[in-house]
């Protein structure tokens, strides 16, 4: 058991963090739009990664057969295991948006209360009108009415 771990390389911590951390501050209730963060996050932070990698061996004048380092990474045979954590990173993803949803916040979501309106219909279209006390609806309404 311990041969199948050993090559377990785990490069979805941080994607999977991150996510955690922006969905936990961006307050997200919704699970879709938690799991649209996730996925973008996962995306940038894998695209700035293989940019950072290439702007580096760019800078350097190599390319990636020439280096050494990255030589050893492609002559590398990836495993079933490999393949497996390379096709469950989206899935990882979609945990790290759930995990986030179900994270508790210190502050609670601050819910207005229902506003009423009065519907008129005229010759020139239609118009609405808040209904209610006129001192309160500057804070219910984020532009003046």
């Amino acid at each position: 058991m311990s041969s199948f771990s050993a090559g377990l390389r785990l490069y979805f911590i941080p994607s999977f963090l991150a996510s955690l951390i922006v969905i936990y501050l961006s307050k997200t209730r919704r699970i879709n739009e938690a799991i649209a963060i996730a996925l973008a996050v996962y995306f940038f932070t894998n695209t700035i990664g293989v940019v950072i990698n290439y702007t580096i061996l760019y800078f350097n004048n190599e390319s990636p057969l020439t280096n050494p380092e990255f030589r050893e990474i492609l002559a590398e045979v990836p495993t079933l295991l490999d393949v497996i954590m390379y096709a469950a990173d989206p899935l990882t993803a979609i945990a790290a948006a759930y995990i986030g949803v179900r994270l508790p916040s210190k502050t609670p979501v601050k819910e207005g209360p229902p506003v009423g309106y009065r519907r008129e219909e005229e010759p020139g279209g239609v118009i609405y009108s808040l209904e209610g006390d006129q001192n309160k609806l500057p804070a219910l309404t984020p532009h003046n009415v």
